[in-house]
């Protein structure tokens, strides 16, 4: 547990935001590998029945070197717990503007789509969260940190 007072969906978020990181920074990622990615979590979100409610660019500036760095506030909301939290894509490399911007593009076409949407419990959101924790400790440098995770990940 990051924080004794988030919620279950804020742990879950502080952990994919981690993976996020993790994965965009691997590499320089080419547009099908950026929309195979994105189309890969926003299904997996669906099927633990969240849904993407927002991306919105926001600017930070950097104070130590004069620099701004843009980031995107990401909204995921879990329909059954009625709760909603944020993760943030930041700006490390080329691919986070093409994430970000697929990612919304993406998300518009699952909404109102409730008959196709998964569900998932409190336990599940813990269990998930500490799982994506305990892989990126397992793997700190790895290479196809996707890859990797996805193999893991997806339900079969």
């Amino acid at each position: 547990m990051v924080n004794p007072y988030f919620s279950e969906m804020d742990e879950f978020c502080v952990a994919v935001e981690r993976l996020l990181r993790r994965i965009i920074t691997d590499a320089d990622w080419d547009d099908p590998d950026i929309t195979r990615m994105v189309r890969w979590f926003v299904l997996w979100f669906n099927s633990l029945g969240m849904t993407i409610s927002y991306v919105q660019e926001v600017r930070k500036e950097d104070y130590d070197n004069g620099t701004d760095q843009t980031r995107w506030r990401v909204s995921l909301y879990h329909h059954q717990f009625h709760d909603r939290s944020y993760f943030y894509v930041f700006e490390d490399n080329d691919s986070a503007p093409g994430f970000a911007d697929r990612l919304y593009d993406m998300m518009k076409s699952f909404r109102g789509r409730e008959e196709q949407r998964g569900t998932s419990s409190y336990e599940d959101v813990r269990s998930i969260t500490t799982s994506i924790h305990c892989f990126l400790n397992e793997h700190p440098d790895a290479e196809n940190t996707f890859e990797l995770f996805a193999e893991k990940f997806t339900t079969g």
